[in-house]
């Protein structure tokens, strides 16, 4: 098991229902064998540069435990979320 850092940005016209997003995020990481070990929601903060013309996002950030062939998994599952970008 590989130690992993996750920063999710959040499109911000999700925050009316970023806790229903953040739970369910978290359920699909478990889904995909990752270990939660911590996670820290820093809120709404302005991009460096836009991002499909959003100018800010909600930022959340994640340390993971889990395999590596879960991180494929994971990029697979953030491109296709509401997410305006995320790294790991």
């Amino acid at each position: 098991m590989n130690n992993y850092e996750l920063t999710l940005i959040v499109n911000q016209d999700l925050e009316s229902r970023f806790d229903i997003f953040k739970e369910s995020f978290d359920k699909s990481l478990s889904e995909m064998g990752f270990d939660i070990a911590f996670t820290e929601i820093i809120g709404k903060r302005f991009l460096a540069y836009p991002i499909q013309k959003n100018t800010k996002g909600l930022y959340i950030i994640y340390q993971l435990t889990g395999s590596p062939a879960a991180v494929s998994d994971l990029d697979a599952v953030n491109r296709c979320g509401e997410a305006c970008g995320q790294g790991v």
